[in-house]
């Protein structure tokens, strides 16, 4: 038989430190979303250099295996709480495992693709430093071969496709490390903060970065919600529960009335 004891409503508590601080303003989270994804378009127009410098400044200060063992610890633990996820919705094992099997090697083979068009491109420009007119000749042999008519544009696609991605690991990931912020909210002094004053997890950043589409839906008006909300919350920060406010010192407190 069904279970028909009624349940119980759980109201979350709100943290009394967050109800002492000041909401961040429109014009400032503005800011910072244009100063996040100005980084995101300038890493993607440039992804093979933005790859290639990053694996030779890792390798350059040595940390290598430290970056690997934890980029698979961090892909582990993430399908790990997938999987649990889609257990809380009664999924099948076997097509859990299927699909959180499929995805991580989907993962690696993308990273490994963006990899390898990287050096490509890397070896082609050193190339055409050594013998440029020799990569003049082979780049005109290239485009009247036929053969390589498909394979024309591949780099334009990957871009876009990584813009989707790495915005969403850029957000989520910085989200979380940084304990609500980004490099735009760090630079306008501003914080995703949960409403019950803990930590950011790494699912719940994901989370949030993932309520973007409802926010934008329906001409982007879940993200002028902050300019009728009581507590500047956008679409997204209902779903998760959180706000934006200030992180200076001077913002902190709520101003003592004077008599």
């Amino acid at each position: 038989m069904l279970n028909t004891k009624p349940k119980q409503f759980v109201a979350h508590k709100i943290d009394e430190n967050i109800q002492k601080r000041h909401l961040a303003s429109f014009s400032n989270r503005l800011v910072a979303y244009a100063i996040d994804w100005a980084l995101i378009i300038l890493g993607v127009k440039y992804l093979s250099v933005a790859v290639l410098l990053f694996t030779v400044l890792v390798f350059v200060k040595g940390k290598t295996k430290r970056v690997l063992s934890q980029s698979r610890s961090l892909l582990n633990e993430s399908l790990s709480k997938l999987d649990y996820e889609l257990d809380k919705l009664d999924v099948e094992e076997r097509v859990r495992k299927g699909f959180t099997n499929y995805l991580s090697v989907y993962i690696r083979f993308f990273i490994i693709f963006i990899y390898v068009v990287s050096i490509v491109v890397a070896l082609g420009f050193v190339a055409g430093l050594i013998f440029p007119s020799s990569l003049i000749e082979y780049n005109k042999i290239s485009e009247a071969n036929l053969l390589m008519q498909p394979f024309v544009g591949v780099m334009s696609e990957v871009k876009i496709f990584a813009g989707f991605v790495g915005g969403l690991f850029y957000f989520a990931l910085f989200t979380w490390k940084w304990n609500g912020q980004t490099p735009g909210k760090r630079f306008m002094k501003i914080r995703v903060t949960r409403l019950d004053g803990k930590k950011m997890s790494l699912w719940m950043s994901f989370e949030r970065v993932s309520g973007y589409t409802a926010s934008a839906s329906l001409f982007l008006i879940g993200f002028f919600q902050v300019f009728w909300d009581r507590n500047h919350q956008t679409t997204h920060d209902k779903i998760c529960e959180t706000v934006v406010l200030y992180t200076s010192k001077e913002q902190k407190e709520s101003p003592t009335p004077t008599s």
